[in-house]
């Protein structure tokens, strides 16, 4: 039995708190400096919603660390794709392959594998403060590095499309 590397890679997001013109105000109108705000966006960055954003722009079901399904061979599934199917079971909320004793459709069964790869990544990722500062640490652990960086670095984009996305509603509503 082979242990499998698992490779870390952190990237820093800068949670901006000025006010530089015309509708930033709106914007960062409640976004100081307390320590409850930048956890706020901590919580924010490791939301199911953004994670979901990231499975699917990466496309991460068709990677076989987020979807067990993959691992299995000829003779069945892995132990690791049993460990990973349970895992992603519990994150989705569902560990069984059938709906009331039905074979799932094929959109059921896809829905399935997405929530499990959500859960999956959930678990893979870490979100802290960076001490006292605005700076937020994204770290990613899997066996793939460049995949982990990926996945920070889509993260990290996610999050600021999320903050630009608010910014543009708050100056549309000013």
């Amino acid at each position: 039995l082979r242990a499998t590397p698992i490779y870390s890679t952190t990237t820093k997001v800068i949670v901006d708190s000025r006010t530089t013109g015309p509708g930033d105000e709106l914007f960062y109108e409640g976004l100081g400096t307390s320590s409850a705000e930048i956890d706020t966006e901590v919580q924010i960055i490791k939301s199911r919603k953004l994670l979901e954003r990231v499975v699917e722009r990466l496309d991460l079901v068709l990677v076989p660390e987020f979807n067990p399904s993959l691992l299995a061979d000829d003779s069945g599934p892995s132990f690791m794709g049993n460990v990973f199917s349970f895992l992603g079971g519990i994150f989705s909320g569902d560990d069984s392959d059938t709906s009331g004793g039905e074979a799932l459709s094929e959109q059921e069964l896809a829905e399935r594998r997405f929530a499990t790869a959500s859960g999956i990544l959930s678990g893979k990722i870490g979100v802290a403060r960076f001490g006292a500062t605005f700076i937020i640490d994204i770290t990613v652990s899997g066996e793939d590095p460049q995949l982990a960086a990926d996945i920070a670095n889509t993260i990290a984009d996610e999050y600021q499309v999320d903050q630009l996305n608010a910014k543009l509603e708050a100056t549309e509503r000013s």
